[in-house]
């Protein structure tokens, strides 16, 4: 898993969905005029970008992002949809986790929160909860006039 930091939260991205990570001096933001949305444009590629915070803040409130933490992008290539890169900019890194600590959510709220990006849980000691997204329901949030 990429496991995020939120301070009382954590996302988690399962690794098996993304080929590559890149740090944001390998990358360059654009726009795509038609569909307002932000585009990440490396090496000559060009990938729908979704950008985290604006997911994890329509989830739940999450802390300030720690200090000086560079952004990163996580790269998705499914077929047949387009390439997206998903970007944070919190502190990441890499860890593993027994399947079984992980809980699906109760099965009346398992849809509502599936169209949100949040496919699991797991409780990670008293009071931290680390949810488990699924970036292929996360879609590009249209960019409000943001600078590229």
């Amino acid at each position: 898993m990429f496991h995020v930091d939120l301070g009382p939260l954590d996302a988690l991205l399962l690794a098996a969905d993304f080929y590559g990570a890149l740090a944001r001096s390998d990358w360059r933001m654009e726009r795509d005029r038609r569909r307002a949305i932000p585009i990440l444009v490396s090496k000559g590629e060009s990938l729908a970008c979704v950008m985290l915070e604006a997911h994890f803040g329509r989830l739940f409130s999450p802390s300030a992002p720690a200090d000086a933490a560079e952004p990163v992008a996580f790269l998705m290539r499914r077929p047949p949809r387009e390439s997206r890169a998903f970007v944070v900019e919190r502190p990441f890194e890499m860890r593993a986790y027994p399947l079984r600590d992980f809980r699906l959510p109760p099965r009346g709220l398992r849809a509502y929160l599936r169209a949100l990006g949040l496919s699991a849980v797991r409780f990670d000691g008293p009071g931290r909860i680390q949810y488990l997204l699924d970036p292929g329901a996360l879609e590009p949030v249209p960019d409000r006039g943001r600078s590229a």
